[in-house]
Protein backbone atom coordinates (compact mmCIF):
# COMPACT_ATOMS: atom_id res chain seq x y z
CA UNK A 1 0.00 0.00 0.00
CA UNK A 2 1.72 3.26 -1.34
CA UNK A 3 0.61 5.97 1.31
CA UNK A 4 2.62 8.67 3.64
CA UNK A 5 2.87 7.91 7.83
CA UNK A 6 1.47 10.59 9.93
CA UNK A 7 4.02 13.74 10.75
CA UNK A 8 5.51 13.50 13.80
CA UNK A 9 4.91 16.86 14.85
CA UNK A 10 5.12 19.96 12.68
CA UNK A 11 8.75 20.97 11.56
CA UNK A 12 9.81 23.10 8.73
CA UNK A 13 12.52 21.99 6.47
CA UNK A 14 14.30 24.55 4.29
CA UNK A 15 14.20 22.74 1.11
CA UNK A 16 11.23 21.44 -0.80
CA UNK A 17 12.99 18.73 -3.17
CA UNK A 18 11.97 15.38 -3.84
CA UNK A 19 13.40 11.96 -2.24
CA UNK A 20 13.18 8.23 -4.36
CA UNK A 21 13.21 5.39 -2.04
CA UNK A 22 12.40 1.82 -2.07
CA UNK A 23 8.80 0.29 -1.17
CA UNK A 24 7.45 -3.14 -0.24
CA UNK A 25 3.97 -4.43 -1.42
CA UNK A 26 4.01 -7.62 -2.92
CA UNK A 27 7.38 -6.73 -4.62
CA UNK A 28 9.85 -4.21 -4.37
CA UNK A 29 9.20 -0.77 -6.15
CA UNK A 30 10.96 2.49 -7.09
CA UNK A 31 8.77 5.52 -5.01
CA UNK A 32 9.39 9.70 -5.22
CA UNK A 33 7.71 11.44 -2.29
CA UNK A 34 8.25 15.45 -1.54
CA UNK A 35 10.69 15.87 1.07
CA UNK A 36 8.09 17.86 2.87
CA UNK A 37 5.31 15.21 2.94
CA UNK A 38 2.23 14.11 0.54
CA UNK A 39 1.49 11.40 -1.27
CA UNK A 40 4.24 8.69 -2.45
CA UNK A 41 4.27 8.05 -6.29
CA UNK A 42 4.97 4.58 -8.11
CA UNK A 43 7.56 5.25 -10.55
CA UNK A 44 8.73 2.00 -11.39
CA UNK A 45 7.59 -1.47 -10.64
CA UNK A 46 9.70 -4.41 -11.94
CA UNK A 47 7.94 -6.89 -14.48
CA UNK A 48 10.49 -9.14 -14.59
CA UNK A 49 9.19 -13.05 -13.80
CA UNK A 50 12.26 -13.99 -11.83
CA UNK A 51 12.69 -11.85 -9.59
CA UNK A 52 10.40 -8.34 -9.56
CA UNK A 53 12.85 -6.66 -6.91
CA UNK A 54 14.34 -3.41 -7.31
CA UNK A 55 17.55 -2.28 -5.43
CA UNK A 56 18.86 1.19 -4.84
CA UNK A 57 17.44 4.13 -6.35
CA UNK A 58 19.75 6.93 -7.17
CA UNK A 59 19.63 10.88 -8.54
CA UNK A 60 21.98 11.17 -11.06
CA UNK A 61 24.63 14.19 -9.84
CA UNK A 62 22.36 16.30 -12.22
CA UNK A 63 18.87 15.21 -10.59
CA UNK A 64 17.79 14.70 -14.11
CA UNK A 65 17.24 10.96 -14.00
CA UNK A 66 16.97 8.11 -11.49
CA UNK A 67 19.50 5.38 -11.48
CA UNK A 68 18.53 1.36 -9.71
CA UNK A 69 19.27 -1.99 -9.72
CA UNK A 70 16.78 -4.38 -11.03
CA UNK A 71 16.42 -8.11 -12.61
CA UNK A 72 16.02 -8.22 -15.97
CA UNK A 73 15.80 -11.33 -17.80
CA UNK A 74 17.13 -13.34 -14.31
CA UNK A 75 20.20 -11.04 -14.05
CA UNK A 76 20.63 -8.21 -12.20
CA UNK A 77 21.54 -4.74 -14.18
CA UNK A 78 21.37 -1.25 -13.72
CA UNK A 79 18.81 0.88 -15.03
CA UNK A 80 17.98 4.34 -15.75
CA UNK A 81 14.17 6.56 -15.92
CA UNK A 82 13.00 9.67 -15.80
CA UNK A 83 11.92 10.94 -12.35
CA UNK A 84 8.55 10.31 -13.37
CA UNK A 85 9.16 7.04 -14.65
CA UNK A 86 9.16 6.60 -18.17
CA UNK A 87 11.95 5.50 -20.04
CA UNK A 88 12.93 3.25 -17.62
CA UNK A 89 16.32 1.10 -19.42
CA UNK A 90 18.59 -1.29 -18.74
CA UNK A 91 22.32 0.74 -18.81
CA UNK A 92 25.87 -0.50 -18.85
CA UNK A 93 27.95 -1.34 -15.99
CA UNK A 94 27.91 -3.48 -13.15
CA UNK A 95 24.90 -3.04 -10.65
CA UNK A 96 25.69 -1.87 -6.71
CA UNK A 97 24.26 -4.50 -4.47
CA UNK A 98 25.80 -3.60 -1.58
CA UNK A 99 23.65 -1.34 1.20
CA UNK A 100 25.50 1.65 3.19
CA UNK A 101 24.69 2.73 6.35
CA UNK A 102 25.56 6.42 5.27
CA UNK A 103 25.74 8.42 1.70
CA UNK A 104 26.95 11.03 2.92
CA UNK A 105 30.69 11.28 3.91
CA UNK A 106 29.25 13.92 6.45
CA UNK A 107 27.57 11.51 8.44
CA UNK A 108 28.24 8.28 9.92
CA UNK A 109 26.03 5.77 11.99
CA UNK A 110 27.72 5.48 15.55
CA UNK A 111 26.79 2.08 17.75
CA UNK A 112 27.54 1.80 21.35
CA UNK A 113 26.21 0.85 24.90
CA UNK A 114 22.89 -0.57 23.11
CA UNK A 115 22.33 2.33 20.32
CA UNK A 116 22.41 3.65 17.22
CA UNK A 117 23.30 7.16 16.64
CA UNK A 118 22.90 8.65 13.38
CA UNK A 119 25.85 11.19 13.55
CA UNK A 120 26.64 14.44 11.64
CA UNK A 121 30.52 14.64 11.74
CA UNK A 122 31.15 17.92 10.54
CA UNK A 123 29.02 19.64 13.01
CA UNK A 124 29.61 16.99 15.60
CA UNK A 125 25.39 16.83 15.76
CA UNK A 126 23.60 13.87 17.00
CA UNK A 127 20.68 13.76 14.83
CA UNK A 128 18.61 10.62 15.72
CA UNK A 129 19.04 7.78 17.80
CA UNK A 130 17.51 4.30 18.90
CA UNK A 131 17.45 1.12 20.42
CA UNK A 132 17.72 -1.56 17.87
CA UNK A 133 15.38 -4.75 19.33
CA UNK A 134 16.76 -7.27 17.14
CA UNK A 135 19.64 -7.87 14.37
CA UNK A 136 18.61 -5.94 11.33
CA UNK A 137 17.06 -2.95 13.34
CA UNK A 138 18.66 0.48 13.11
CA UNK A 139 19.41 3.44 11.00
CA UNK A 140 20.54 3.48 7.25
CA UNK A 141 21.41 4.63 3.79
CA UNK A 142 21.25 8.16 5.34
CA UNK A 143 21.88 10.88 2.62
CA UNK A 144 22.04 14.98 2.78
CA UNK A 145 19.66 16.71 0.68
CA UNK A 146 21.13 19.62 -1.81
CA UNK A 147 21.76 22.30 0.84
CA UNK A 148 23.03 20.56 4.11
CA UNK A 149 20.02 21.37 5.98
CA UNK A 150 18.33 18.03 6.33
CA UNK A 151 19.12 14.18 6.29
CA UNK A 152 17.19 11.34 4.82
CA UNK A 153 17.21 8.14 5.96
CA UNK A 154 15.63 4.47 7.16
CA UNK A 155 14.86 3.83 10.23
CA UNK A 156 13.80 -0.10 10.79
CA UNK A 157 12.32 -2.27 13.40
CA UNK A 158 11.39 -5.77 13.86
CA UNK A 159 7.86 -6.08 14.10
CA UNK A 160 6.67 -2.44 12.99
CA UNK A 161 8.75 -2.18 9.56
CA UNK A 162 10.85 0.56 7.96
CA UNK A 163 10.77 4.05 7.88
CA UNK A 164 11.60 6.58 5.41
CA UNK A 165 12.36 9.82 7.87
CA UNK A 166 13.63 13.17 7.46
CA UNK A 167 15.30 15.52 10.14
CA UNK A 168 16.58 18.43 10.08
CA UNK A 169 20.81 19.40 9.89
CA UNK A 170 20.86 20.35 13.66
CA UNK A 171 18.60 17.31 14.51
CA UNK A 172 15.61 19.18 16.29
CA UNK A 173 12.61 18.02 13.98
CA UNK A 174 11.78 14.89 12.50
CA UNK A 175 9.40 13.08 10.85
CA UNK A 176 8.15 10.31 8.86
CA UNK A 177 7.31 10.92 5.49
CA UNK A 178 6.73 6.98 4.27
CA UNK A 179 6.69 3.18 4.97
CA UNK A 180 10.10 2.35 2.92
CA UNK A 181 13.88 2.14 2.73
CA UNK A 182 16.93 2.83 0.45
CA UNK A 183 16.25 7.26 0.24
CA UNK A 184 18.31 9.38 -2.12
CA UNK A 185 17.61 13.07 -2.05
CA UNK A 186 17.26 14.75 -5.52
CA UNK A 187 20.20 17.09 -5.94
CA UNK A 188 19.81 20.53 -6.57
CA UNK A 189 18.89 21.49 -10.15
Amino acid sequence: MIGALALWGLMALPERGEVVFLQRERDVNVIMVASLGGTPKKVFRNADASNPNCLHPRWTADGARIEFVAMKNGAWARWSMSPDGSDAHPIDGVPDLVSRDVRSPELEVRRGKGKQILFRVDTKTELFSMRPLADGDGVGEATLNADKSAVAFQSCQFGVGCKLMVVSGDGKTSKALATGTDPDWRPAR
